[in-house]
């Protein structure tokens, strides 16, 4: 019997760009007077900083495997989370509101109410049997959207 493949369906949802301008002029800026002040040991630190924020947590990375979705913040997901396909009650592709919602992109929210972003106000809603309500950001929601419904009906889990 032939092995399932792990991973369905991988999407990366890279920061906005003005993060990023923020993140290297910041650093940017620090490497350049610490290297103009004689230390190059902290300007180094600097740039290896920034380059660690922005692996482990710059942008949201989702795959969907044969049993559930595995969302990450950054390269590495050492901010994660799992939701099995037989916990969700239903998906839907919708626009929201990160700001007044939730006060911004990232991992955010408490309780029932939980959004994994990295940018713009688009995202999958899976709402789970448990109660949960889950925003997953997205540049594309209806092809994640799509993927997962195809993941799910794979293992017999169809959402309505």
């Amino acid at each position: 019997m032939r092995n399932q493949p792990r991973e369905l369906y991988r999407e990366f949802t890279s920061w906005a760009g003005w993060v990023y301008l923020v993140l290297w002029g910041a650093v940017g800026g620090s490497a350049i007077a610490a290297a103009t002040a004689g230390s190059l040991w902290v300007a180094l630190t600097c740039l290896g900083t920034a380059v660690l924020i922005q692996v482990l947590v710059g942008g949201l990375l989702v795959t969907i495997e044969p049993d559930g979705l595995r969302v990450g913040l950054g390269r590495l997901r050492l901010l994660r989370t799992f939701i099995e396909f037989s916990n969700i009650r239903e998906l839907e592709s919708v626009t929201y509101q990160p700001l007044r919602e939730f006060g911004g992109w990232g991992l955010r929210g408490r309780g029932e109410k939980r959004a994994w972003t990295a940018r713009g106000n688009e995202a999958v809603l899976l709402r789970t049997h448990d109660g949960r309500r889950i925003y997953i950001g997205s540049d594309e929601p209806a092809k994640l959207e799509s993927r997962i419904r195809n993941a799910m009906s794979l293992v017999g889990a169809a959402p309505s």
